[in-house]
């Protein structure tokens, strides 16, 4: 039976900052332009790091995703579709899954668990490294992947930023799964941040996703 893979671009729809946006050390605004087939949306993502934690918002106009991490992995995330609010917590080789005060435990294989695809990698792509094995959860159902992401060289785009020089990456399953589902991710040279996507987030079927940043503030 042909198997398929759900990709790991996921969107939000709004966000309330306690803590004043400026107080953080490094901050960053970034807008995408996001098509899937005919349908083309803008995504925003917010980025502040202090203190040596990152923490990333995505927001889209279906779900809303939030993800602390440091320079090794991912700390927390919470994830909202609708009214349903999951939040993810690692404690160390295990993932603490809470849903509606139920509480559900993943355990990682590898130690490194890496949730944010924007600026999660940069340690990844700034080094000499060619590739990096790591786990992901899929949002919608939680479950845990392990993934390998490949340097496939460097390349300049044309963006309605400019032009950026980039290290393309190829992201895919492990083992068996890896013929099942693939995407290519463009990260920006000087910082590690992501610049492009292009993968299908769905069954056989699905519209490919294009998303590349379009607005930087």
């Amino acid at each position: 039976m042909k198997k398929y893979f759900n990709g790991f671009v996921v969107s939000i729809s709004f966000l309330f900052f306690v803590v004043p946006f400026s107080l953080f050390a490094e901050t960053k605004n970034i807008m995408y332009q996001e098509t899937i087939g005919k349908e083309t949306n803008e995504v925003q993502v917010l980025y502040r790091e202090s203190n040596g934690i990152s923490i990333e918002e995505y927001l889209s106009k279906k779900v809303y995703r939030t993800v602390e991490f440091d320079s090794n992995q991912t700390i927390k995330m919470e994830y909202k579709d609708g009214n349903q609010k999951t939040t993810a917590i690692v404690q160390g080789n295990k993932i603490v899954l809470i849903n509606k005060n139920k509480e559900s435990i993943i355990n990682l294989r590898k130690k490194i668990w890496i949730q944010s695809f924007i600026f999660g990698f940069q340690g990844f792509i700034l080094s000499d490294q060619n590739n990096i094995v790591f786990e992901t959860i899929r949002p919608g159902d939680f479950k845990l992947f392990e993934m390998k992401m490949t340097k496939q060289g460097e390349e300049q785009l044309n963006l309605p930023v400019g032009n950026v020089d980039t290290i393309k990456v190829r992201v895919q399953l492990t083992g068996l799964l890896a013929h099942f589902w693939s995407a290519e991710y463009w990260y920006r040279k000087s910082d590690g941040c992501m610049v492009k996507y292009k993968g299908v987030n769905g069954p056989p079927g699905t519209p490919e996703t294009i998303l590349f940043m379009c607005k930087e503030l």
